[in-house]
């Protein structure tokens, strides 16, 4: 089983953001070194995940310990803007149902943790909203498209309209090898136009919009 070639495209995306983050990343405000995090992390991950696929047929592991770990790095990213302890709170939260589904519902090495995903992406929608929310009601100044995490949240929640269906499909299409095939597909997509969103961030210079603590 050779190497996934359709991963090509949004991996260059990947490891330019990557790259211009390393050259950046003493400039980078606290959100955006966490979300630099995300994309290494998701990187290493990729890696991991292809290897394992290859190798032992079977990549379950790898991405039910990616997201755990990939909602934590996201969410102290947000929390680095937004600045409201309920992020916090969310994030404890998550990791206790995380151990909780893992226990009862969806066992680490035999069924990846589909309910923790679609919870944190879910979460992290609303951090997004949230977050255009809080920039929008600032005096009309600077352009949004210069704040920090603005292309981030755009990234975030069109991958997360289209992808939200696949994984919460995910266990239920068993072998049906045409779904698996399709929603790939989209994936494949929603993670370019992802990881674009990551690379204009890194490669451009961002403004930390100022805004008050939350709640």
């Amino acid at each position: 089983m050779a190497f996934d070639l359709t991963m090509l495209p949004w991996l260059i995306f990947m490891i330019t953001a990557i790259i211009a983050g390393i050259f950046r990343f003493k400039s980078l405000p606290p959100s955006l070194r966490y979300f630099w995090l995300v994309v290494l992390q998701s990187f290493i991950t990729e890696m991991i995940a292809s290897y394992a696929r290859i190798r032992y047929h079977n990549n379950i592991v790898v991405y039910t310990t990616y997201v755990p770990i990939n909602f934590t790095l996201t969410t102290l990213g947000f929390y680095q803007e937004l600045r409201s302890r309920w992020l916090l709170r969310v994030l404890v939260a998550f990791w206790v149902f995380y151990f909780v589904n893992m226990v009862f519902w969806q066992p680490l090495t035999t069924i990846f943790a589909s309910n923790a995903w679609m919870t944190s992406m879910v979460f992290t929608s609303m951090w997004s909203l949230w977050y255009f929310y809080r920039i929008l009601q600032l005096p009309a100044t600077r352009s949004v498209f210069n704040y920090s995490l603005f292309w981030i949240c755009c990234g975030h929640l069109l991958y997360i309209a289209t992808c939200l269906p696949q994984n919460a499909l995910h266990n239920a299409m068993g072998n049906d090898l045409r779904a698996h095939y399709w929603f790939q597909i989209i994936r494949d997509v929603a993670n370019v136009f992802l990881y674009v969103c990551f690379a204009i961030t890194f490669l451009r210079k961002q403004e930390k919009p100022e805004l008050n603590p939350g709640i």
